[in-house]
């Protein structure tokens, strides 16, 4: 296929490319939002963008509700709290099976930890009522780290493009949600941009209080298409919702026996596993980063992020770094799962790839990808201790935060650790870091520890410098009883280029203590 660039080369301002791209066949039925991001981009690439833009896409944001809109500019959805989710143990007495199967309605279905002294007990639900077999008095059920409200009445439609609806509670859980128009459902949904006019559907996001606001669908002002069903004027919207998630969700196994579902055949809960997935809410820096201007639902190549997501989906890439050099060119920088050189296949395939979601054929004439290079160096301090502790009983520690902090590949353990819980982490720990520091880890024992050094994690990443006081800083915060490090290898930053990134060669410590 042969695409000529709808873009006249005397196009500088925003609106004159919007209208480039309303006149040109093959751009000219893509939805408004697409052409309005894709028109700033390409206005910012050419250093000719309008004031109005250049704050559209502006590059630092503190405030969570302002980045909440700016992303929104981009179809994108800042993650909140995320629900642990823990199998239950529920036994019932045999009476209540005694002659055909017995149900526990899901309003029933609910526990907590145990009360402690002080500390307020944390709450767990089921999602779906509970059909319990003729004979059976035991069973397993997923529960959700949450706490149901009552129906709340948020307002009344008036039928106008993005209606908004407040709900003043904190930590609303999207999943749950769900909005009663009428007699009718509305569902949530990341983006409008596969909603038509008859699907019921709205967009949930949340202010910096922490509190939810539901918008409804839209027509596009320019050519007339319509973004989910528009309600009729007067009807009551009612929200149904759950609150709660967050990294205090994951509790450990055997903590969740207080059953207080008011279920008169339920005899006792308990969870045999400890909860996992719980997470807090995205950061705006992990946002700004990945943030991919919807190219995982429109699934063009046409700016940095988008390009970074799309080279991400191709099979075998950890992770990609993609370079706008100028108008329709890029460099792509490609990490490999494991870390290691990408073949020159797994090249190919990136750049193949990049090639056919972008709009524009040209940009195969100034598209290069490459492997990451790795910059290695090795990393050697003596530790002092405080007093009172030894630096035997901490050793293992300081060199597993050492690699954590230096190793090109922690990003992604990271990332695995939000997903996949500490359990599954610390045996991605052991195959990743074991031949560098000589030390393996398990869960009954060092779980607090590492459980510290991830949920303080930084990382290295394509083109970050590093220096000794990385090293230091991150090992004194992180393990009990440091007192400081005499750093000898690094013993200055080193700055790296766009295509780099640190690599620890060897890892080694000593002490006097």
């Amino acid at each position: 296929m042969n695409f000529v660039n709808p873009i006249k080369y005397i196009s500088i301002t925003f609106n004159d490319i919007i209208q480039d791209l309303n006149s040109d066949p093959k751009t000219s039925d893509a939805p408004y939002w697409w052409k309005v991001i894709f028109a700033g981009i390409f206005a910012l690439l050419s250093i000719r963008a309008n004031v109005g833009i250049n704050q559209m896409f502006g590059p630092t944001v503190e405030d969570r509700t302002i980045a909440e809109d700016l992303f929104a500019e981009q179809d994108y959805r800042l993650r909140g709290k995320l629900a642990a989710r823990v199998l239950i143990d529920i036994v019932v007495d045999s009476t209540a099976t005694a002659s055909g199967p017995y149900t526990i309605p899901v309003e029933k279905l609910r526990g907590t930890t145990k009360p402690i002294l002080n500390a307020t007990p944390i709450r767990y639900e089921a999602r779906e009522p509970l059909v319990i077999p003729q004979g059976q008095t035991t069973t397993v059920l997923e529960f959700f780290h949450q706490t149901s409200k009552e129906e709340l009445s948020i307002g009344k439609t008036q039928n106008l493009n993005m209606q908004t609806f407040y709900i003043r509670d904190i930590d609303v859980l999207p999943e749950t949600l769900w909005l009663e128009i009428g007699a009718e459902r509305y569902d949530v949904v990341d983006t409008m941009a596969y909603s038509s006019s008859t699907d019921r559907h709205f967009i949930c996001k949340r202010l910096s209080t922490g509190e939810a606001v539901c918008i409804l669908g839209f027509i596009d002002e320019i050519d007339g298409t319509q973004y989910g069903k528009l309600p009729a004027v007067g009807l009551d919207v009612i929200a149904h919702y759950a609150v709660g998630g967050g990294a205090i969700g994951n509790q450990p196994a055997n903590t969740i026996t207080n059953y207080i579902g008011e279920d008169p055949k339920v005899l006792s809960i308990n969870n045999p596993q400890k909860g996992e997935g719980g997470a807090e809410p995205e950061t705006l820096e992990n946002a700004k980063r990945i943030a991919p201007l919807r190219s995982n639902t429109h699934d063009m190549f046409w700016d940095e992020n988008s390009g970074r997501v799309i080279a991400k989906t191709v099979s075998g890439v950890l992770e990609a770094r993609c370079i706008i050099t100028g108008i329709l060119a890029a460099d792509v920088y490609v990490m490999p799962f494991g870390g290691g050189t990408p073949s020159q296949t797994l090249l190919d395939e990136v750049k193949d790839k990049l090639i056919a979601h972008s709009v524009f054929e040209q940009i195969a004439e100034g598209l290069s990808v490459f492997g990451v290079q790795y910059l290695y160096t090795g990393i050697q301090g003596k530790v002092h201790m405080k007093t009172g502790y030894t630096y035997s009983s901490k050793e293992k520690y300081i060199y597993l935060a050492a690699g954590l902090r230096s190793h090109p590949t922690s990003f992604y353990i990271h990332q695995y650790y939000i997903e996949n819980g500490l359990q599954a982490t610390i045996d991605l720990i052991n195959g990743t870091f074991l031949s560098l520091i000589g030390f393996s880890f398990d869960y009954n024992n060092d779980l607090v520890p590492i459980r510290r050094m991830l949920d303080n994690l930084e990382y290295q990443y394509f083109g970050d410098s590093f220096g000794p006081d990385d090293i230091q800083t991150f090992v004194i915060a992180n393990v009990e009883g440091v007192d400081y490090i005499e750093m000898q290898n690094p013993f200055s930053r080193i700055n790296v280029s766009t295509g780099e990134i640190i690599n620890p060669s060897s890892i080694g410590f000593s002490s006097d203590d």
